[in-house]
Formats: structure tokens, C-alpha cells, sequence
């Protein structure tokens, strides 16, 4: 089967998009690209990736060269789409799949329904952050008060998203939260740390991922995409923090 200049973009082009929305380094998401289009036929391929967009360019073997950018305003981190992405574009360098297949694949993939759903996502959040809170020498009741701030932060981003928040509101949210649970129950039970309950709370909240994303890209000399998602990070620390503060600085 001929593979049209077309068709190798379009397949390139949207891997390229489904890795970025989901939290992809710069490099694995231009390599990608560049085998994906070179599987089908391509010549050279030209590609640059920064956080909020894809732009490849693509020569056949008659010469002929298109290019396509891709905007992306959304980004998430799911790893298990990427792992999917990269299974994908190496069966279809290896030959064991056709363009067609592909192509039903990768739509899929871009279809499905991002992260799982509420309760299960809450319940993460909170071992995330009664684990924690363990590691901060917290005792029973402050490792469970913990856990439920946790919970309580997972369910303040699925708020805010069914709301279409601005970013960074539901870190700055969450932040409050987290703080108005650890400095309420501390009243009630002034023998329970609030410090152990916020530091527990806020964990899901921490870009860890974002953080070392920013690093891997900035070693591997992509500086605006290192620089621009160490700034996203850094903003998102800090919304988390002026939460915090605010609550604090109230309870003075």
C-alpha cells in the first residue's frame, strides 16, 4: 500500500500530539514522530515540539515537503498512553503492523477516556498521602486526618475540571483545603501536628513528574520546553504554597 505525503503526516503528527497531552519528555515525543514518518515512506523529517505545541515537517521520496503544527492547550500526565504511543511506534517500525492498523490504533488511544474515575483516583490520592504522612513520623489519627485531606484534594481537581477552571486554581484550592483540615482538626485535637496532615495533604499536588521532565529536557538541550515546563512547575509549587500560607496566616 502507497502511503500518501498526507497520511504520513497526519499519523506523526497526531502520536506526537496524543504524547504530549500526556506528559511525554520533548525528545521521546521527536523521536517518535521522526520513526513514525520514516516507517511510512518519508525522506527526512523535521520536527520541534515545545509545551504547548507540535510542528513536524515531513519531505517524501519525490521531494515533495509538508508541514503541520499542532496546538495543545491541554496537558495531563498519563504514562500508560505514552507506553502505548511507544509500543505502537516500534511495531510499526518493525514492520509487525500496517498504516491502516496504526492509524485505528493511535485514534483509539487519542479517544480514550482520560485517567479512571472518581473513587479510585481518590483513594490514590489518599494512600499518597497517609504514606506520607508515615514518613513524617505520624501517628495513627494524623496519618487517616492525612489520608482524607488527600481525598479532599483529588476531589477539588475533579470539581474544578467539570467547572473549567483556570489553571493552577486547583492547586491554589487544594492548598487551602489541605491547610483548613490540618489547622481545624488541630484545633479540635490539639494534640495531632497540623504539619504532618499538610505535608501528607499537599503530596498529589506536587508536579514531580513536570519537575523532572523540565530537567531530563534542559539536559538533553531543549531549553525552551526545560525552561517553560520548569516554570509551569515552579508556578504550580507555588499556588500550592500561597494556599498554604493563606490559611495559615488567617489562623494567626
Amino acid at each position: 500500500m502507497t502511503i500518501s505525503l498526507e497520511q504520513m503526516v497526519s499519523l506523526a503528527a497526531l502520536a506526537g500530539e496524543v504524547m504530549l497531552k500526556n506528559g511525554a519528555e520533548t525528545y521521546r515525543i521527536e523521536e517518535t514522530m521522526d520513526h513514525m514518518a520514516k516507517a511510512c515512506g518519508a525522506s527526512t523529517v523535521e520536527s520541534f515540539v515545545i509545551p504547548t505545541g507540535v510542528f513536524l515537517t515531513v519531505t517524501d521520496e519525490a521531494g515533495h515537503t509538508l508541514t503541520v503544527m499542532r496546538r495543545v492547550r491541554d496537558r495531563t500526565i498519563n504514562l500508560d498512553r505514552i507506553s502505548k504511543v511507544n509500543e505502537l511506534s516500534r511495531s510499526l517500525v518493525a514492520q509487525r503492523m500496517g498504516y491502516e492498523d496504526a492509524k485505528g490504533i493511535l485514534t483509539s488511544i487519542s479517544k480514550e477516556r482520560t485517567g479512571f474515575s472518581l473513587l479510585p483516583s481518590m483513594l490514590a490520592s489518599g494512600v499518597i498521602g497517609g504514606g506520607t504522612a508515615v514518613l513524617q513520623n505520624a501517628l495513627f489519627f494524623e496519618t487517616l486526618a492525612a489520608f482524607a485531606a488527600a481525598m479532599i484534594v483529588r476531589y477539588i481537581a475533579h470539581i474544578v475540571s467539570k467547572l473549567h477552571g483556570v489553571q493552577f486554581s486547583f492547586e491554589f484550592l487544594g492548598g487551602m483545603a489541605v491547610a483548613f483540615c490540618g489547622v481545624l482538626l488541630h484545633s479540635i485535637w490539639p494534640h495531632l501536628r497540623p504539619d504532618a496532615v499538610i505535608i501528607g495533604g499537599i503530596m498529589p499536588l506536587v508536579p514531580g513528574v513536570a519537575i523532572t521532565n523540565a530537567i531530563r529536557d534542559v539536559i538533553a538541550g531543549d531549553l525552551l520546553s526545560g525552561m517553560s515546563r520548569g516554570l509551569e512547575a515552579a508556578l504550580t509549587a507555588a499556588a500550592v504554597a500561597m494556599g498554604v500560607v493563606i490559611i495559615l496566616a488567617l489562623k494567626v
